[in-house]
Order: structure tokens, then sequence, then C-alpha cells
């Protein structure tokens, strides 16, 4: 596990203090502040979106903890429909527009 460094601004714009602290202490600090209904500060959500590679699963643990407390085991799949949608529409825009482009063998041009 690695070290979440998280930097704390101090009061009236005071100099900030660096915390240092294991990435399982802060995911269990900041899952147990999500589930009493509290937001992360700016410095918590820029620290998760720093987290090192070895460490996204237990991100993605912690989260779903969070997401399992307030909506259950039920999972919405419309962005995904959307994104397929969306990928499906590209991909015959380009096979359309590429056979539009192919020359008829048939077809003699002057």
């Amino acid at each position: 596990m690695s070290v979440v460094v998280i930097a704390v601004a101090g009061e009236g714009g005071q100099d900030a203090v660096m915390t240092d602290i294991t990435a399982d202490d802060f995911l269990d600090s900041l899952t147990f502040k999500a589930l009493r209904g509290e937001a992360p500060t700016r410095e918590e959500a820029l620290a998760v979106l720093r987290t090192a590679d070895e460490d996204i699963l237990d991100v993605v643990a912690a989260a779903s903890k969070v997401r399992r407390r307030f909506f259950g085991r039920r999972v919405k799949l419309n962005h995904l429909v959307n994104i397929l949608g969306s990928w499906v529409e590209l991909e015959v825009a380009r096979q359309t527009r590429k056979e539009s482009q192919t020359v008829n063998p048939d077809v003699s041009v002057h």
C-alpha cells in the first residue's frame, strides 16, 4: 500500500500542513465520512485522483461500499447503453463513408 499525502490549508490562508497516511487509512477515513453523508474536501478528492495504479482496485472497493449503502445492488446501465449506441452510430457512418469512397471496378471513370 502506498502513502497518501494530503495538503490541508490552515486557517486564514496560513501555510498548508502535509499529512502522510497509508492509502488504506485514507480510504477507510474517506469511506466512513461518505457513509455519514459528508462530502470529501477538495484536497481529499484530489488525493483520490492521484491514486497510484496499484491502489485503484482499493479505491473501487471503497466506492462500492458507499454505493451499496445508498443504492443497494441496483445498477443503471443507461450510460453504457448510450456509449454503445454512439459507438454503433460512428461505426455505421465510418463504414458508409468508406463504401462511398470505394471505386466500383465495373464503372469506368473518364
